[in-house]
This record gives structure tokens, C-alpha cells and sequence, in this order.
């Protein structure tokens, strides 16, 4: 997820949800199933976000197989994204190696 900055504790800022994994082993990205993925084992994801004049888009490779592209209109809040946020709600998620490369 990523989430711009907060004002206060009544606004804690927008977020924009990148990747979920559901508790049934599916990957999803904006509504749209990416595979699948299998528990207690590591699953390398790779999600290229893109913030163009106009247009947004978001590549995904899981287990170095390219999955989907979506392109779509920016929010009105995107491009004022300034965190990025790692949450795991129904399950235990363990994150290793995670690199964010911000792209000219």
C-alpha cells in the first residue's frame, strides 16, 4: 500500500492498495486475480508502479513470471504519495528484501 503523508490523527491520508494476498492464495491487484501463491513458502513479487502525465501504470511479475499490466486514471491524491506501507490482516506475512527504486 501506499498512503501520502498525514495531517493529523482525524486524517491519516490516502492509501492505494498495490498488492493483497488473500487468505484463500490468490494474489490480487485492483480487483484482478494475478495467480495464485502457496503458503510457507517464498513468493518473490515484483510491482512496477508508474505515474505518467495522464495515466497510471502498474506491472506485476510474480515469481518472475510477468502477470498483468493495468493502466488507468490517477487518483486525485497520487501525486502526493509519500509512504509505503507493508500490512498483513488475516494472517501472518513475513517480508525479506524489499527494495523501492525511485525511477526518473
Amino acid at each position: 500500500m501506499v498512503r501520502t503523508k498525514a495531517t493529523g490523527e482525524i486524517y491519516p491520508g490516502n492509501s492505494l492498495e498495490l498488492l493483497t494476498f488473500t487468505p484463500a492464495g490468490d494474489c490480487v491487484a485492483r480487483g484482478r486475480s494475478l495467480g495464485k501463491y502457496t503458503e510457507d513458502e517464498w513468493t518473490t513479487v515484483t510491482v512496477d508502479y508508474r505515474r505518467e502525465s495522464q495515466r497510471v501504470v502498474q506491472a506485476y511479475s510474480i515469481n518472475g513470471t510477468e502477470q498483468a499490466t493495468i493502466e488507468r486514471e490517477p487518483e486525485p491524491y497520487e501525486n502526493r504519495l509519500s509512504a509505503l506501507a507493508l500490512e498483513s490482516a488475516e494472517f501472518t506475512n513475513y517480508w525479506d528484501k524489499i527494495q523501492v527504486t525511485e525511477l526518473p
